[in-house]
């Protein structure tokens, strides 16, 4: 009786573990991996250039000072600083200092003299007032027209040559922006202090500017026309900087380094001369440092990016 049971047990348990074999193992998953949020943009064709910024100041190239004709005192001032003159206003009336001396003139004008503008213009300044006593040629004040404004340009003697091949140059006017100014001419003589040579500019819009202020020009030194430029952030270098590479877009999710030979880089852009990538290509402008050839990315809008 009890070898019987024994033999039914062992039947039940080869049976049980004949079951469990039949059972297929569990699939095992891998996660892929992560992907780069990364911006990028498309490889442009057009023209990019390089400058330098210069020194150039404000200049009036006429000037017209009010001198007294005669000793004089000063009986009247019309006029006083910042006016706007037309040609022919008053400007003073001065009395010489016989007429002023006597009282009893039969004619009452005897003695006084006016003076008048020579031009039109604004009065820049005043040196004398009502009262004063002057001698002949003293200057009594100045008169410039905001028309012949020009600006002076100190250019580094070596850099010369650069000037008649920038007929026209970008003024940076502070709180306005940039204009455009036309080269006019050279002077025959150097800044002695800063040992440049100084060339004439005309402004191409006439505004009123303070003689003397300083404003920046920018003198082109190089440009290409017809090139490849990509945004100066999706240049990438190593610590010496002979090596430079880009990370090119394929498949709309590999980056993949690509070492390119750059030409002109200027503040914003850089131009790439070899090699010549399609039309189409994506170059990553953001997200790039420290990739990876051939990592996985995914090309996000601009305002996105975390």
């Amino acid at each position: 009786m009890i070898k019987s049971i024994s033999l039914y047990l062992i039947l039940i348990s080869f049976l049980m573990g004949g079951c469990n074999s039949s059972k297929k193992p569990a699939k095992i998953e891998f996660a892929s991996p992560p992907k780069v949020e990364v911006r990028s943009s498309l490889i442009k064709t057009g023209a990019i250039s390089d400058s330098i910024s210069l020194p150039a100041s404000v200049y009036f190239l006429t000037k017209n000072n009010i001198t007294a004709p005669i000793n004089s005192y000063i009986n009247t001032t019309f006029i006083k600083p910042s006016d706007y003159v037309k040609k022919g206003t008053k400007l003073f009336e001065i009395v010489t200092k016989e007429a002023k001396a006597l009282t009893n003139l039969e004619n009452e004008n005897l003695g006084f003299i006016t003076l008048k503008a020579p031009s039109e213009g604004q009065i820049v300044f005043l040196n004398h007032f009502s009262g004063d006593y002057v001698q002949e040629g003293t200057i009594l004040a100045g008169i410039v027209n905001p028309e012949e404004v020009y600006l002076k340009l100190f250019i580094p003697f070596r850099l010369h040559a650069l000037v008649d091949k920038n007929p026209e140059l970008k003024i940076l006017i502070p709180g306005e922006g940039l204009i455009s100014a036309k080269l006019v001419g050279s002077l025959s003589t150097a800044d002695i202090p800063s040992q440049t040579a100084v060339y004439l500019l005309k402004p191409e819009r006439v505004r009123f500017l303070p003689e003397g202020l300083t404003l920046n020009a920018y003198l082109m030194t190089e440009q290409s026309t017809n090139t490849q430029i990509v945004s100066k952030r999706a240049i990438l270098a190593d610590e010496k900087l002979e090596l430079f590479w880009v990370m090119k877009v394929v498949n709309d999710s590999i980056a993949v380094k690509v070492p390119v030979k750059l030409g002109i880089i200027n503040n914003g852009f850089a131009e790439i001369l070899e090699p010549q990538f399609d039309v189409n290509t994506q170059i990553i402008t953001d997200g790039q440092y420290g990739l990876d050839d051939s990592t996985l990315v995914t090309i996000i809008p601009e305002g996105t990016m975390q």
